[in-house]
């Protein structure tokens, strides 16, 4: 049977340290926010969805309009957070894929649900935005084409140090 083609965006799956994910309220630019929209913050500490190739800090769990200044709710610890997110159209045929980098399929979220629908890029790792870690264990997914898979976020882990002058 094969998998559904019903992209929901990035879910909260678990977190690393067992506990709740740790979310920050953000304020919009002018642009629409789906949930499950990977955001970024722009030039005035403001979130926006991102376009291809540019690095999230997080997933936002709330719709917001066009408006600018609305209160968007995102989880933000990338690094401890694992993801849902479908496959797109491409196939990932078996397990042999875990642990391999691919990128976001960035698109605009359904205006009729106000779903995000961002989904795992199967074909492309020009940025390795996101590692598969797994399978979603549920009934009726599949290896495949729009498999339901759990990702965690390619995330810089490293500490610089930066020197203080008096």
């Amino acid at each position: 049977m094969a998998n559904p083609d019903k992209p929901f965006g990035f879910r909260f799956h678990s977190t690393r340290h067992g506990g709740p994910p740790r979310v920050t309220k953000y304020k919009n630019t002018a642009v629409a926010i789906y949930p499950g929209d990977v955001v970024h913050l722009d030039g005035s500490g403001r979130v926006n969805s991102i376009t291809d190739g540019e690095a999230g800090m997080g997933v936002a769990l709330n719709y917001v309009s066009a408006t600018a200044g609305q209160d968007v709710y995102v989880m933000d610890d990338l690094q401890n957070t694992l993801f849902t997110v479908q496959c797109d159209g491409a196939d990932i045929a078996d397990d042999t894929a875990i642990g391999n980098y691919f990128d976001i399929t960035v698109t605009t979220g359904n205006t009729t649900t106000l779903q995000g629908q961002q989904e795992l890029d199967t074909s492309d790792s020009t940025h390795d935005q996101l590692q598969l870690i797994g399978l979603v264990n549920k009934p009726g997914n599949d290896w495949g084409i729009h498999a339901d898979v759990i990702v965690r976020f390619h995330v810089d882990t490293s500490l610089q140090i930066a020197a203080v002058t008096a």
